[in-house]
């Protein structure tokens, strides 16, 4: 789209006029569309406006004005149809604020595209909040950084899919463009998304991959200059090479990397006086410490590491590469540890055929750049089918292939059109479509090689041998795990599957099926009540849920061990249909109801009878543990040594920290007030019984299945 008389965008907005608001504002007004540019400092508005727009690309540029009153610079839209805002604010409180700003100048008829690194939950809640102004806010992720913002970025917008169509056109004309195999032509590096905060997820998920590539390559310029002893030139050099040919070709970061290592010292330096000097190289000034992460300016790395936990996909490279950088950033913290510690420094490597090895090197390089994209994609297409956002993966691979810092033409070309065959169908697990399966198994021996000797040399080669063993794990059909699965059923009854059975093997990722005492839990000194429970006359090692037990004011309460809980799963079903909970016991949260095993039967009685107990506070725990909502309180029965301890994980104080600080001491009131552990060691209450029953001692109390571990 250029501006005409017909046009309903012929001039727009750019909120925020740093280096890449002001750079889109050149950009966009070279295509003829007027600019206003606002931002809350006048040298920042100043600068954009000192720079001037080359000739237009079609023939004329557009007029750029500036403003730091928001009010007139919204104003200056007034008379535009669309009315279309570009924000490129920082992420978080920084936008919010800008949006308060604007207030009640901000409303219907307004089309927000907000090209920051936003999280993308943030993006949701703007959708929402704005609508109900009229405001179309759509999530955009800009990538490329402040030179392809100049030039032409990769685009990935994403919300309500009539406001995108409605800019489409311009987002078309201001983006890179890039051809493909599947696609002679020259298309551009923009597509609408998905509905909600999709835009700004494939954002990050960029960043998360860029980061896995970044690392990688550090590391491997790192091989060549400290355990090969080669020079920056020569490294440039080879960086030029693999740049244009082979599987690296036309790789962003690659190009970049090798311009500079090359990139020497002049007398005059550049235009800031950088990099000024008699010989040497600009890079030997550049400190080993990456600090983007420590000044909060970019959270995309951090929220991708985040999320690869959050949805349970393994993101080894992407993880690998934040640490690292969060490392570098603690210098002085690394130098005292190193310090402290003698950590041998990278030794020079004697190497018989160095050419070879470099080749080897560029081979493992390209294994850990794929790693990188199969553990970003996966995100993405994990997140979509949660989020229902229906995101194309081809379609990020194609934009994906100019104006940004992860674009690599071999990488893109072979995940394009493996993607594109799949016809749409859902691809949970890049690794499983042929042609990457293929490159990785071929290049698979070159980084087991590199990784081999990196370690051998004292290499720093952290997403390197990561990939390796991501490739390990992910790939594997014996993984040592079956060990831990033990263990964790011993100490917790966390339960397991068995091999060859049919539903378990292989089996979705759920809850086991069975549980192995490993260890009697009962001690000797504490009597079982069986009979409390339907399907009595089982035997007590086989049961896998609440274990009961009679314990009287007199017990010590060390002498309880951890309780396993039930193994049922945690959403409160069995065979799909909920299990019925039992009207007498109560949970400290309101989470889900009390996991009750399977054996336990469509129903149970009551597990005990017991004096009436204190009230919960807020709902949380009982006065006789912490006396409130904060667990750490001392209480009425809680021992004195014990005040000072910290609640578990999952905000109630664990069993043992009722017992004092060593663990052998008494619990000096438990067993009169009435403590309970539930599963999860939730602490959980037993509504008074006012009938007796059987041989329980009406001063008795009972502990249910509290989790270990």
């Amino acid at each position: 789209m250029v501006p005409n008389d017909e046009s309903p965008v012929k001039r727009i907005g750019i909120v925020g006029a740093g280096s890449m608001g002001s750079m889109m504002a050149l950009g966009i007004a070279e295509l003829g569309f007027d600019i206003s540019v606002w931002d809350i400092s006048p040298d920042n508005v100043k600068e954009a406006l000192s720079r001037k727009p080359e000739d237009g690309k079609e023939g004329k540029n557009g007029k750029i004005d500036g403003y730091t009153d928001i009010a007139e610079f919204v104003d200056s839209l007034s008379s535009e149809e669309v009315k279309v805002l570009i924000f490129s604010i920082t992420h978080g409180n920084a936008a919010d604020e800008v949006i308060a700003k604007m207030g009640d100048h901000l409303g219907k008829g307004f089309i927000v595209l907000d090209g920051g690194n936003e999280h993308y939950r943030n993006t949701e809640r703007r959708q929402r909040e704005l609508s109900e102004k009229g405001v179309a806010w759509i999530g955009m992720g800009v990538s490329g950084g402040y030179q392809s913002a100049r030039r032409g970025p990769s685009m990935s917008p994403g919300g309500d899919k009539a406001a995108v169509q409605k800019v489409l056109p311009i987002l078309e004309k201001f983006a890179a463009k890039a051809s493909s195999p599947e696609d002679t032509k020259q298309s551009p590096c923009v597509a609408y998304i998905g509905p909600g905060g999709s835009g700004h997820y494939v954002k990050m998920m960029h960043n998360g991959i860029e980061n896995g590539m970044l690392s990688t390559l550090c590391e491997a310029w790192g091989i060549m200059k400290y355990c090969l002893g080669m020079s920056n030139g020569e490294i440039g050099k080879v960086l030029d090479r693999w740049n244009s040919q082979g599987s690296l070709r036309s790789t962003f970061l690659v190009q970049i990397g090798a311009e500079i290592c090359q990139r020497k010292k002049t007398p005059k330096g550049d235009g800031e006086g950088e990099g000024r000097g008699e010989g040497g190289y600009v890079l030997d000034d550049v400190l080993d410490k990456v600090v983007q992460d420590d000044d909060s300016s970019e959270g995309t790395g951090f929220w991708s590491v985040m999320e690869a936990a959050y949805r349970r996909v393994t993101a080894p490279t992407i993880a690998a590469g934040q640490f690292l950088r969060y490392a570098s950033g603690e210098r002085a913290e690394r130098l005292e540890v190193a310090k402290e510690l003698q950590t041998p420094p990278p030794k020079t490597a004697e190497v018989q055929d160095k050419e070879a090895f470099i080749e080897e090197l560029r081979k493992a390089v390209y294994a850990s750049f794929v790693c990188s994209f199969c553990q970003g994609l996966e995100l993405i297409s994990k997140a979509s089918r949660a989020e229902e956002w229906n995101v194309d993966l081809a379609t990020c691979i194609r934009i994906w292939r100019e104006g940004c810092i992860i674009q690599s033409s071999q990488i893109a070309d072979m995940l394009e059109a493996a993607l594109v065959a799949k016809q749409g169908k859902e691809t949970s697990d890049i690794k499983l479509l042929k042609p990457v399966a293929q490159a990785l198994q071929e290049n698979y021996p070159a980084l087991k090689k590199v990784v081999l000797k990196g370690t051998e040399w004292d290499a720093v080669i952290p997403s390197l041998s990561a990939s390796l063993e991501y490739l390990k794990y992910d790939g594997s059909t014996a993984l040592p795990t079956q060990f831990m699965e033990a263990e964790m059923d011993f100490f917790g009854a966390h339960a397991y599957d068995r091999p060859h059975v049919e539903g378990e093997d292989p089996g979705k990722a759920k809850k086991g099926a069975h549980h192995y005492e490993w260890r009697p839990a009962a001690p000797s000194n504490v009597k079982r009540d069986e009979s409390r429970f339907h399907g009595a006359g089982q035997p007590w090692h086989e049961f896998h849920g609440f274990h009961s037990y009679l314990v009287t004011s007199s017990s010590r309460h060390d002498t309880i061990p951890n309780q396993p809980h039930s193994p049922a799963q945690q959403d409160g079903r069995r065979h799909g249909k909920p299990i019925p909970r039992d009207p007498d016991i109560t949970r400290r949260r309101d989470d889900d109801p009390p996991r009750i095993p399977p054996q336990a039967g469509p129903a149970r009685e009551p597990l005990v009878d017991v004096p009436d107990l204190p009230q919960p506070v807020d709902g949380r725990v009982d006065e006789t543990h912490g006396g409130g909502v904060d667990a750490t309180q001392p209480g009425p029965h809680r021992p004195a040594r014990a005040q000072q301890r910290r609640p578990d994980a999952h905000g109630a104080v664990h069993e043992d920290e009722a017992r004092g600080e060593d663990g052998d001491e008494a619990d000096q009131g438990a067993g009169e007030a009435g403590l309970k552990f539930g599963p999860g060691n939730d602490w959980i209450r037993a509504r008074p019984r006012r009938k007796s029953r059987g041989e329980t001692h009406p001063s008795a109390t009972m502990y249910l299945g509290g989790r270990a571990g």
